[in-house]
């Protein structure tokens, strides 16, 4: 074999041959090339519905992950800002083997550059007179019955190092999928929020307001009916028909009167002639299939204790009433279990005012199990003799759920 054939054989081959010249003896082949230099990649973390990432410098690889948990499927919409030096970017579902291809955007007085170090040309750049802040461009994904709950991802690719203030954001997402009917699943979620022995620690005598203890689901406030002993709301996440009744008002959660709280052993009830415990039919759509979230705030000057009881109920038709339905509890005598979970938290603090926050996250709404997935007490102490900071306690291990009958 002659010299100049040995130009046919492939560089990258594992292979070599050796070449005997008669002139020049043994002829080494030329080393293989160097590999090409590994591109960086960065997970950045999550990009939230609404929320907004500013990029700053980067190079390689960048991944933005949107969770699509428990939101319908359809169009999520997205910009990415400010674009100068180029960058090219796809979205894709989390896990997909078969990705998209990249769309470039940036600004042409990057062309030369853009085409030593990609072999692009400049016909997706922008003309930098037309975008002086750099290049602006919307883009969706569409998620469909397969993609359910699963997270979007957002990959930016910065063959060149950025340097300006460019950014990616979530201008919308799908709504999140309302908790299914009771009507579907033959149970209902009853959510009971009571105070007790409330007072203003700092003013002996003086009145507090309802407004300082305040109750929200899913961000929407439900009032208190007022502060008397065990004043309180249960919110019925039901049908808008047909109503849920209970067969009696006795025994809801505990058979024996004892020393059992009366929001335990009355569904409803009144303390001087008005009402106490208020049931409140909130409608399915005000929770979600995931998870939700109860929140009780109570002012920096209130003491009070806080009882929390999320209980999922059979329901069953009325035993004489065409198409009503009954909230089954302890005291119809019934067989079947309650899925529960409980904690009662004393709040507020004598030594300085302190704002204090009883949240609890909880999902299974309507169906057979409660799921507390998070509880938590935020509040302040004392440290280093008189600063105040502020502590938020993980509780979740205080709202065990089990089952009564």
């Amino acid at each position: 074999m002659a010299i100049e054939d040995i130009r046919k054989l492939n560089v990258r081959s594992p292979y070599f041959v050796e070449v005997v010249d008669e002139y020049l003896g043994v002829v080494t082949p030329p080393p293989p090339p160097p590999p090409d230099p590994e591109i960086p990649e960065v997970t950045a973390g999550l990009l939230p519905c609404s929320s907004i990432f500013y990029l700053g410098n980067i190079v390689g690889i960048t991944r933005f992950k949107l969770d699509t948990t428990d939101k319908d499927i359809g169009l999520y919409d997205f910009t990415i800002s400010n674009a100068k030096v180029p960058v090219k970017y796809r979205a894709y579902i989390e896990g997909d083997t078969t990705l998209p291809a990249y769309t470039t955007i940036g600004l042409d007085v990057y062309a030369e550059e853009w085409l030593r170090v990609t072999g692009d040309n400049a016909s997706s750049l922008s003309a930098e007179a037309s975008n002086p802040d750099g290049v602006t461009q919307s883009f969706n994904f569409t998620t469909s019955a397969t993609d359910v709950s699963k997270n979007i991802i957002i990959e930016i690719f910065a063959p060149i190092p950025t340097t300006n203030n460019m950014s990616i954001q979530s201008d919308s997402c799908q709504p999140s999928t309302d908790a299914e009917l009771p009507s579907a699943t033959d149970f209902v979620t009853v959510i009971s929020v009571s105070v007790h022995s409330v007072y203003n620690m700092f003013v002996n005598g003086a009145i507090v307001p309802t407004s300082d203890i305040t109750v929200k689901l899913n961000g929407v406030p439900y009032a208190l009916p007022n502060l008397a002993t065990r004043s309180g709301i249960r919110l019925i996440a039901h049908d808008s028909t047909p109503d849920y009744v209970v067969l009696t008002n006795n025994f809801p959660y505990t058979r024996t009167s004892g020393n059992f709280p009366i929001n335990d052993r009355r569904w409803s009830y009144e303390t001087n002639g008005t009402t106490t415990m208020i049931p409140q039919e909130v409608g399915s759509n005000a929770l979600k299939a995931g998870i939700n979230e109860l929140k009780i705030e109570v002012a920096e000057t209130v003491g009070c204790a806080v009882a929390v009881r999320i209980a999922n109920h059979p329901v069953s038709n009325h035993p004489t009433i065409p198409n009503q339905r009954v909230i089954n509890h302890r005291g119809d005598n019934t067989w079947s279990y309650i899925s529960t979970a409980g904690k009662t938290l004393s709040m507020g603090n004598r030594d300085f005012a302190s704002e204090e926050v009883f949240r609890v996250k909880f999902s299974g709404v309507n169906q057979k199990d409660v799921i507390i997935n998070e509880a938590t007490y935020a509040h302040e102490q004392i440290v280093n003799t008189n600063d105040q900071i502020n502590v938020v306690d993980d509780i979740t291990n205080q709202l065990p759920v089990f089952y009564v009958r």
